[in-house]
């Protein structure tokens, strides 16, 4: 099937939520566990925190003129001679703790034991991802998920383990590089109290490092669905997703900032909810979310001709 057919925002919507009310449990389990494991979703969810609390740069909310040059200095300045004169710089880089033996074996051991749980939280996560997808699969196609199913992913879960790094690698690369050069400027700009070089900084941030960071995101955003449903290994699963990708990103772009707008308002009624209801719209807006995303991928992949006799779409009335 077409990608801008496969990919129809309003008919994810719907067949995710009849989903959700086919197999209710597992999709809100497995949607639970999800949102603390990716810290709310992960994908498109987060767009980040683009101003600053209390203000935005027209100085809201402060009395600085946002000069890059003394006023910064001065503060960074003041804020190290308090530290100084209060002792508390003294006491942490001059401690006698730190040529404890024992002081610094506690320090070691805590770290590894942070190290471990992190491992340990990242590996689950990976598991229960994998069947996550599994059991959207299940939904779609015979009209019903277990939660055997959804913890049921533990003979792919080295290959999702290891795709996950591949693609937090790349995109880590990604933004190294997509926004180096205006971040060299802008740093340059400020060390040298130049404002004109610090804006020229901040717009090739904007104009380079953001679409950069978009491009590659959008041509990963197939790859946890190539790894699961088509059984691919990783490396073939980031090939197969910027090869879906390709040509695609704006039509993929529009899915996703859909999908964001369909979170947004489950957020809004969970708040109208007395902040309570967050616990039941958000993994909802998640479960409907998702699956309306898998079944637009097994579309686009399988073919029309085999969607037809899917359960969930024949209980959905077809394909439009």
């Amino acid at each position: 099937m077409e990608f801008r057919h496969a990919f129809d925002p309003g008919r994810a919507v719907r067949h995710g939520w009849e989903a959700l009310k086919k197999a209710p449990a597992p999709l809100f389990v497995g949607a639970l566990i999800m949102n603390f494991a990716q810290s709310g979703g992960g994908g498109f969810n987060n767009f980040g925190n683009l101003g600053n609390s209390g203000g935005g740069w027209d100085g809201g909310g402060y009395d600085d003129d946002y000069d890059f040059g003394s006023d910064w200095n001065y503060r960074l300045e003041a804020g190290l001679d308090t530290l100084a004169s209060s002792g508390m710089l003294q006491n942490f880089t001059g401690s006698s703790d730190f040529d404890d033996p024992a002081f610094l074996a506690g320090l070691l051991i805590g770290g590894v034991c942070l190290l471990v749980i992190f491992a340990v939280v990242f590996a689950a996560a990976c598991w229960v991802h994998v069947g996550w997808l599994r059991l959207h699969e299940q939904v779609i196609v015979d009209g019903e998920g277990t939660f055997g199913t959804l913890f049921g992913g533990k003979d792919r879960v080295v290959d999702m383990i290891l795709w996950s790094l591949l693609k937090g690698c790349i995109s880590f690369a990604t933004m190294i590089i997509a926004f180096l050069p205006g971040g060299l400027l802008l740093g340059i700009g400020i060390g040298m109290e130049i404002e004109a070089i610090a804006a020229i900084g901040g717009v090739l941030m904007l104009i380079i490092g953001i679409p950069g960071l978009y491009y590659v995101a959008l041509g990963l955003s197939f790859g946890s669905h190539a790894l699961v449903l088509e059984g691919r290994s990783p490396m073939d699963a980031l090939d197969r997703s910027w090869s879906i990708a390709r040509g695609n990103r704006w039509r993929t772009l529009f899915f996703l900032i859909c999908m964001g707008f369909v979170h947004f308002g489950a957020v809004i009624v969970g708040f109208l909810l007395c902040c309570i209801g967050l616990i039941f719209t958000g993994p909802a807006a998640r479960a409907t979310c998702d699956v309306g995303f898998t079944e637009s991928f097994l579309m686009h992949t399988r073919g029309e001709e085999e969607a037809k006799t899917w359960k969930l779409v024949e209980h959905c009335g077809g394909l439009y």
